[in-house]
């Protein structure tokens, strides 16, 4: 039986060490690894979401972040729990939503290590928009929001790639072609020697409010 103050010690030691593996505390305490995780348990301790889930830390010791993340070291840990968890927390919080790639950033990890395992999550949604996967919340109103959120955003940032020289040539020729359809009307002012796209089109008409008509 484990004495109260070899208990004490190991916790001190934890703390200070902030990290540690079953195998750390079984040599500090030591004890059989079953009683080890017997003592997890009661200490209330989180698991790391990375390196397998092999380090540990007592739930006083994190300082999470506004996305309720924490790294020392490299070793990462979330107030949510697990990966799962944490994942399907932050698409929720996300005003737009997230990409693989941003969800990637925001969790310091890889999105190919980790993705592959959470493409059909039943509390998100998974929508392609513009030839990449966007994670969205289940909830079907928060969903929509994410999504217009999401649109308006990606519009301002190709406006932002338009000069006013060639908006006006866009505006022009949506003026003098209203029905054209949308890949001859690109073709045409590319042939201009106008730098524009689908994308930059779209967006310029429909930040001002016009429709791209195809036919």
């Amino acid at each position: 039986m484990i004495s109260q103050d070899l208990k004490l010690e190991a916790i001190q030691t934890f703390r200070r060490r902030k990290t540690m593996t079953v195998e750390q505390l079984r040599s500090l305490l030591q004890c059989s690894v079953p009683a080890v995780r017997k003592y997890l348990k009661q200490w209330g301790t989180m698991t790391s979401y990375n390196n397998n889930g092999r380090y540990y830390v007592l739930p006083d010791v994190p300082k999470f972040d506004e996305h309720g993340l924490w790294e020392y070291k490299g070793i990462r840990f979330s107030r949510f729990g697990t990966l799962k968890e944490t994942i399907v927390h932050l698409v929720n919080d996300a005003p737009q939503g997230l990409s693989s790639a941003e969800l990637g950033r925001l969790l310091g990890l890889e999105p190919r290590s980790f993705m592959s395992h959470y493409t059909a999550l039943p509390a998100l949604r998974r929508k392609k928009l513009d030839g990449r996967y966007v994670y969205l919340s289940d909830d079907e109103q928060i969903s929509t929001k994410q999504l217009k959120n999401r649109e308006a955003s990606e519009a301002q940032a190709s406006l932002q790639k338009i000069s006013d020289h060639d908006a006006v040539l866009v505006f022009a020729d949506f003026i003098k072609y209203p029905k054209t359809a949308l890949e001859i009307r690109v073709n045409r002012l590319q042939q201009q020697g106008v730098p524009v796209d689908a994308g930059k089109i779209t967006a310029l008409l429909q930040v001002h409010g016009l429709l791209e008509k195809k036919i």
